[in-house]
């Protein structure tokens, strides 16, 4: 990752010790990975989980219209069956995601991705009640 290559670069000079408890490249390596560890548990109860319920979802209608679309195409495809059937495909169309900069790069997705990633922990059918 681009954005820890100097992190990545001030380790090089680290000696390696054999124990985590002499504080060598082996403390930085676990420290490291515990970062990341609990970094990832944290965005995935407090974001992933949040945003992908079956109580939020449902605001994406009010968000990127094609994102909408496919949304309300899901649900239908629910009602009508063609989930249970595997009948529905996500459109995979590329697209970009407005207002959603950082850097000042733009991200774009693809709605299929997007829509996987979105919909994974939601219930369409406690959706339509």
């Amino acid at each position: 990752m681009p954005e820890f290559r100097h992190y990545i670069a001030s380790l090089a000079g680290l000696p390696s010790l054999g124990d985590v408890k002499k504080g060598g490249l082996e403390f930085m390596n676990k420290a490291t990975d515990t970062f990341f560890r609990e970094y990832n548990t944290s965005f995935i109860k407090h974001i992933e989980n949040v945003w992908t319920s079956t109580m939020i979802l449902p605001y994406i209608i009010g968000g990127h219209p094609e994102l909408a679309h496919e949304f309300i195409r899901w649900l239908r495809a629910s009602d009508d069956g063609d989930l249970a059937a595997d009948n529905f495909a996500w459109s995979t169309k590329e697209i970009e995601i407005e207002n959603q900069k950082s850097y000042g790069e733009s991200h774009e997705c693809r709605i299929d991705a997007c829509m996987i990633c979105l919909t994974k922990n939601a219930d369409p059918g406690v959706i339509l009640e």
